[in-house]
């Protein structure tokens, strides 16, 4: 019983109590795509399967496929994880648009294409790098598309956070 209760303090002491708060059950379900901000990897009318709730448990990685609940959007948005936490972000001018660089290399889209990215979008992506001084927080995310001019993702409405990141893809049917 002593054993029990200092398992316990220790876990609660450390914080590793949030491990088991939260449900690690999530749900499969197929979706449709829509849109064409991943073509290269998806393409508008393909069928994915989806893991809802699966961040709830899991680690997020770089280049993980996710579906974003954005408020400006009624349904989830599909994007790929592109900067995690501490990662070190800057932008650089290329002929009148932006190179988003993330720990000095250049960010390319999955074909190996580099993002670039006009004022609209650079102004945006500057506000949050200007204001973490260069560094991703704590539990938050860079989401791009795989357009290389960006599309409806960080570039447009700025980094997420880890409650955005709503189902993780599984694969394509």
């Amino acid at each position: 019983m002593i054993h029990l209760l200092l398992w316990s303090f220790w876990i609660s002491f450390f914080g590793f109590g949030q491990l088991w708060s939260q449900s690690c059950d999530y749900a499969m379900t197929t979706m449709i795509v829509r849109g064409t901000s991943m073509n290269g990897l998806f393409a508008s009318g393909d069928t994915i399967r989806v893991a809802e709730g699966f961040f709830n448990c899991n680690a997020i990685d770089r280049n993980d496929i996710v579906l974003v609940k954005w408020t400006g959007n009624e349904a989830p948005l599909l994007k790929r994880v592109v900067g995690l936490p501490g990662d070190q972000v800057r932008l650089e001018p290329n002929h009148g648009r932006s190179n988003l660089l993330i720990g000095g290399e250049i960010l390319r889209t999955a074909d190996g294409t580099p993002y670039r990215f006009d004022q609209n979008a650079s102004r945006m992506l500057r506000v949050y790098i200007d204001s973490y001084r260069g560094v991703i927080p704590k539990a938050a995310f860079i989401v791009l598309g795989n357009l290389p001019e960006g599309s409806k993702d960080s570039s447009h409405f700025g980094w997420v956070g880890r409650n955005m990141l709503i189902a993780k893809v599984i694969e394509e049917i």
